[in-house]
């Protein structure tokens, strides 16, 4: 499957979820790399991190808060990387929701954005996110800050 047709796949699933996403607890987790979840609705962004985590990680991507709510309900993942500018739900109000039900409050959230105003990043860690990471980033700098947030050894790159 190309890149092109997982993204169509993706944007398929925009449907506004009512139900906790709580399903996958307790469930065995096929995969033995650790999850991500990346959310932006920007499909290059979501391009870029899966070449940059894709090795290491099983990087799972969604176009919208609402998709990734729809995942959630599948998946747990590791860590959340969230765009905070997207239409309908925001990052903010992803990140809200993840928080709110017990299945999903404790999955670690980072903010990829481009947006540095302190209200935003003040907003972003009074709801317990892990970590706040500027767009455009660089792989060596999203790589490290991914390692730190889920505390694995940081490769070390030559």
């Amino acid at each position: 499957m190309n890149e092109s047709n997982e993204m169509t796949a993706v944007e398929a699933q925009a449907q506004v979820v009512t139900t906790p996403p709580v399903a996958v607890v307790g469930k065995p987790r096929i995969s033995s790399k650790q999850i991500i979840l990346a959310v932006d609705d920007v499909s290059m962004h979501l391009i870029r991190v899966r070449e940059i985590l894709g090795e290491k990680f099983d990087v799972r991507i969604a176009k919208s808060g609402e998709a990734a709510l729809r995942i959630l309900q599948k998946t747990l993942p590791d860590l959340m990387l969230i765009d905070i500018e997207m239409p309908m739900m925001d990052g903010f109000q992803l990140a809200e929701k993840v928080r709110s039900f017990d299945g999903t409050k404790d999955i670690k959230i980072a903010f990829l954005t481009s947006n540095s105003q302190s209200e935003f990043v003040v907003k972003g860690m009074e709801l317990g996110i892990s970590d706040y990471v500027l767009k455009p980033f660089n792989a060596e700098k999203l790589r490290t800050r991914v390692y730190a947030m889920l505390d694995l050894p940081i490769p070390i790159t030559e």
